[in-house]
């Protein structure tokens, strides 16, 4: 695990109205079979570093700062479940900038999100409601 998803994983399994629906059931993707809902999964999307046009022998151009896009697909067995969901994370998230376990987060910004339908990945087969969102992260890499 990358030090921004444990800083992710910290910041979201710490907050309160995120915790007291899912508890610890924050993990990447995929879900484990016979998955106990509400629950999330994630995983990165895509990363982006930024590089710098000057020439600085001692930075070869690269900046530090990073700025993954990442998807958080929320999971409940009823439509009002997932939508609670969503809006506890957005609140836990969207717009947040501090440090976390030392990463320092210029900022995590809403980008999309959209509702899907489907089967349980566990033996019993319930009926899902999911929303996937991605959320962009900015966050200054760790320099060695």
């Amino acid at each position: 695990m990358s030090l921004i998803e444990e800083a992710l994983t910290e910041l979201i399994t710490g907050d309160p109205g995120v915790s007291a629906l899912i508890s610890d059931r924050f993990q990447p993707q995929p879900l484990t079979q016979n998955s106990v809902y509400p629950a999330i999964s994630y995983m990165l999307a895509f990363d982006v570093k930024v590089h710098s046009h000057r020439n600085d022998p001692d930075t070869n151009g690269i900046t530090g700062l990073s700025m993954p896009l990442f998807q958080f697909d929320l999971w409940a067995e009823d439509y009002k479940g997932v939508k609670d969901l969503a809006e506890k994370l957005r609140l836990a998230i969207d717009t947040f900038r501090g440090t976390v376990d030392g990463v320092v987060i210029n900022g995590i910004l809403f980008q999309n999100g959209r509702d899907i339908f489907e089967e349980s990945v566990s033996d019993d087969k319930k009926r899902l409601h999911r929303i996937l969102t991605e959320y962009q992260v900015m966050y200054n890499e760790p320099q060695s």
